[in-house]
């Protein structure tokens, strides 16, 4: 008889579960700060929801700009911060998401990942595959559900399982979400708005905004150069992002590749998608299930798990 683990999450996307692994988030990047976020929430899950009118409850309810300023170029911009905001909460904009990307640098793919999620039935799921030399090296599912994280290596039959509470669980969330829904990249169109223009089209079937423009080295060092980036115009999504760097306008230094995605037009085959088998599977203590990993082995830096 199968074993399942059913996925009754409280998370946002399993795009925040991809940077679980070992890759920093584009903030690392920049050289820009990180707005300032809410530092301690309640256990009581009721009680966060009255903390903030977002429903990532880690952001201020007002978009954090830090100085008159800032204000004064935002509202001299209103169209291009509204794109801005939108991707910064984007959160608030989706009741579930399933689709599939890729992330690389210098144009070689690192990594790909296949996501579910459900906001309203609080549930997510994520296949998260590593790649190195054009092939798959690690495929991980990954779970974060009522309170606690599940990974699994099918291949080796393994398994772990992490408790987190209400503040661990959203920080990892926000922390490691920077890819797709509610992408920390947001920050490189902000306050640089002279730098950039967009045109409206569609992508995946909705209504999106086209970004072309220049990053100076005062955003970031190693992404400067030609840019650019698509945005679903009503949810925020980044649904694509070529940075080309200085010297090779051909091969981009940084790269995220949206393969398919759909919003809020629910998951399809649902029960199915958000099950997991981990029958036969050996469950590990959270850092020996670390050392099996292919970051791990490869010598990597150590994971947020670690």
């Amino acid at each position: 008889m199968k074993k399942y683990l059913p996925v009754l999450l409280m998370t946002i996307l399993a795009l925040t579960l991809t940077g679980i692994k070992l890759y920093p988030t584009i903030a690392g990047a920049l050289n820009k700060e990180e707005p300032q976020k809410k530092q301690q929430l309640s256990e009581d899950s009721d009680e966060i929801a009255q903390e903030t009118k977002h429903k990532n409850p880690l952001l201020e309810d007002e978009f954090p700009l830090k100085s008159e300023e800032q204000e004064k170029y935002a509202q001299e911009n209103p169209d291009k911060f509204a794109i801005v905001e939108k991707m910064y909460y984007a959160w608030d904009y989706i009741d579930n998401a399933e689709g599939s990307y890729e992330y690389g640098h210098n144009g070689q793919v690192e990594n790909r990942v296949t996501f579910h999620v459900d906001f309203e039935q609080k549930r997510n799921k994520a296949i998260y595959e590593t790649v190195g030399n054009g092939s798959v090296v690690e495929t991980e599912q990954i779970l974060l559900n009522d309170g606690q994280i599940f990974r699994q290596l099918a291949e080796k039959r393994l398994y772990s399982l992490k408790p987190v509470n209400n503040q661990e669980d959203v920080e990892i969330m926000t922390t490691y979400l920077g890819y797709v829904i509610g992408s920390e990249l947001w920050m490189l169109l902000f306050d640089n708005y002279d730098s950039w223009n967009y045109e409206e089209t569609t992508a995946f079937g909705v209504p999106a905004f086209k970004i072309k423009g220049t990053l100076t080295k005062d955003t970031s060092e190693m992404l400067a150069g030609p840019f650019e980036m698509t945005v679903a115009k009503e949810t925020g999504v980044l649904l694509d992002l070529h940075c080309y760097g200085e010297e090779n306008k051909d091969n981009p230094v940084y790269f995220i590749k949206v393969a398919d995605i759909s919003i809020n037009d629910g998951i399809e085959n649902a029960e199915e998608v958000f099950q997991m088998d981990v029958s036969g599977s050996e469950e590990l203590l959270v850092e020996e299930y670390g050392k099996e990993t292919y970051g791990a082995e490869a010598g990597g830096e150590k994971t947020g798990w670690d």
